[in-house]
């Protein structure tokens, strides 16, 4: 139960609908937040990260690196 398997999750770079354990993405779970930079952004993860609002996608799965 990682983000690169979460539904809410979407990978930085689209591989074929699965991640590898160290590609990045952003969570989609809540709205963008505001930088010190004055943009905004959602969180980047990996592909390995975890968090307690995760939710299945019924196809994504995390694939073990080449």
């Amino acid at each position: 139960m990682t983000c690169g398997s979460c539904d809410y999750w979407q990978p930085l770079w689209p591989r074929a609908d699965h991640a590898r354990e160290l590609d990045p993405g952003g969570c989609r779970r809540h709205a963008p937040r505001n930088t010190d930079e004055g943009y905004a952004m959602w969180p980047v993860t990996s592909a390995a990260d975890w968090c307690g609002d995760y939710q299945r996608h019924p196809t994504r799965r995390l694939q073990e690196p080449a």
